[in-house]
Formats: C-alpha cells, sequence, structure tokens
C-alpha cells in the first residue's frame, strides 16, 4: 500500500472525536455507493462540523490509521472497530490505531514505523527538534521525498501531539509532556491479549506469509509485532502461552531454535474478540 507523504496530517494531530464524524458518513454511504470513492468533500462538510483543512488531515488518518481502504470504504478493522467502539473510547481502539500506523506495511508515513521502533523506548526523553531532523533523515534514507526542516518539524510536533492528547492516542500512557519541547515516554499498560493477537496475525500475514512457523525471536525482535506494541518479552511469552492455552499457537521451546507455530487462519478470528 502507498506510503502517506510526510505533511499528510496537514499539521493536525490525530483527533478521535473528528475520526468518528468521518467513519459515521463512510458507513452511512458505503453501501449506497456502488463502485470508486464513498465520500467526497461536500458530503464531509455537510455532514460533519469539520473544516476545509482539517477534512483533509482526518481522511488521511483515516487510511493511515487503517479504519478505510483508498476507496474510503471499511476494512475489516475499521468494520470491527466501528462496530464495537462507533466512539473510538476504548484502550483496544486506540491500540489497533496505533499499531496500524506505524506497521510496516501500512499507509502510515515512512517515519513513523522508525520513531515508534526506536523512539518509544520506556524511560527515554524526546525532544521536539531533535526528533524533527530524526524524521528528515529517516524520510530522505527510506527513499520518500526529500523534506525541508518545517515540514520534519511540523511532523515531529503532530507525532508527539498524537500520543500525548487525551482526544488522539494519550490513553496509551505513551508518551507525558514534561516541558516545552520535551516529552517522557513512559512505560504502558500492555494491550489486551486479542489486541496482541490480532497484531501479530495481521503482521505475520504481510511479513511471513502463509509460513506455518516462526524462530520464536523474530515476534519479539526490534520492529517485530511485540516491539510495536510497546512489549517486553516477557509480556509477549506469556501472551503466546495464552494463545497456546486458547488453541491459536503452538509454542515450542524443548530446544533452540524456538519455535512459534500459529493455528488461526486469519486476523479476523481475532477481530471478532476485539472487544470482548
Amino acid at each position: 500500500m502507498p506510503k502517506l507523504g510526510a505533511s499528510f496530517h496537514r499539521t493536525f494531530a490525530l483527533n478521535r472525536p473528528a475520526l468518528v464524524q468521518i467513519l459515521r458518513l463512510v458507513r452511512e454511504r458505503q453501501d449506497t455507493s456502488a463502485e470508486g470513492r464513498v465520500l467526497d468533500f461536500d458530503a464531509i462538510a455537510q455532514g460533519t462540523t469539520l473544516g476545509p483543512v482539517y477534512i483533509a488531515s482526518m481522511r488521511r488518518y483515516a487510511l493511515g490509521a487503517g479504519l478505510v481502504d483508498e476507496e474510503e470504504r471499511l476494512t475489516a478493522m475499521g468494520e470491527a472497530v466501528c462496530g464495537g467502539d462507533p466512539d473510538l473510547q476504548k484502550t483496544a481502539s486506540c491500540w489497533v490505531l496505533h499499531y496500524s500506523l506505524c506497521c510496516p506495511h501500512g499507509a502510515g508515513p515512512i517515519y513513523w514505523n522508525l520513531l515508534v521502533r526506536k523512539k518509544l523506548r520506556p524511560g527515554d526523553e524526546l525532544d521536539r527538534a531533535q526528533l524533527g531532523a530524526v524524521i528528515r533523515d529517516a524520510t530522505k534514507e527510506a527513499g520518500g521525498d526529500e523534506i525541508n526542516d518545517k515540514t520534519a518539524s511540523e511532523a515531529a510536533t503532530v507525532f508527539l501531539g498524537t500520543y500525548s492528547k487525551s482526544d488522539g492516542l494519550g490513553p496509551l500512557g505513551l508518551l507525558e509532556q514534561v516541558e516545552a519541547g520535551k516529552y517522557l515516554v513512559k512505560e504502558p499498560e500492555p494491550p489486551s491479549l486479542w489486541v496482541f493477537a490480532y497484531v501479530l496475525a495481521d503482521y505475520w500475514r504481510a511479513n511471513w506469509g502463509e509460513v506455518p512457523g516462526v524462530n520464536l525471536m523474530q515476534v519479539t525482535e526490534p520492529g517485530g509485532p511485540g516491539a510495536l506494541l510497546v512489549m517486553g518479552s516477557g509480556t509477549v511469552n506469556r501472551y503466546l502461552g495464552d494463545l497456546q492455552s486458547a488453541g491459536f499457537a503452538v509454542v515450542q521451546r524443548r530446544s533452540p531454535p524456538f519455535q512459534l507455530n500459529r493455528n488461526w487462519s486469519s486476523p479476523s478470528q481475532f477481530l471478532e474478540r476485539l472487544y470482548d
């Protein structure tokens, strides 16, 4: 899937109440729209309280957060979220939005994955100015369009705001502002077992394909599904044991290399349990 550009946010952090307005219109219109894009600007302007630039921003967040596809129809994840948490009030929803923005195969901007992997480490302090330089350099190194200091600085501000504001992804408890431009990365409460299971299955399908088993280290390594959820290896291993007990996985630790074998057919099996 094509990645969103570095300035997709139009200087606005993710806002869940605004996303709710977008999603409500998508649900109303997608069943009556036979083909092509479900929404247009006029429909959103008339059906929401959002301003014109904000509309552009939130439509892109809905795509980057995995709620809608490129034609602005609900994805399987979007259907599950809208069905189980239509007002986006639950922490489970925040976790899957976070994951979709930062997973390597999603539509989130190039730098989002790198910042989650390398900068959201509990105990570290983030400086907005330094983060901007990281975004600028990472985008260039990854083959994206070269961005200037202003664009990079705005992206850093938006990333920090998304994770620190209560109407963004603040409920995850990942960031706390300690002074102007400086934020402390905190250790969050881990997501639920079924959020982890969905993320593991979705990441597996996109990155490991149809293989029945992988080395256990791949689940906990930097950039893997556990790390993207800011989970320690101990919590990941406990959850894998829970999935084995539920019949969804087989964990082999008798002799190295330790192995995880999947016993699920599709990530949708866990979407059904996301709000249990």
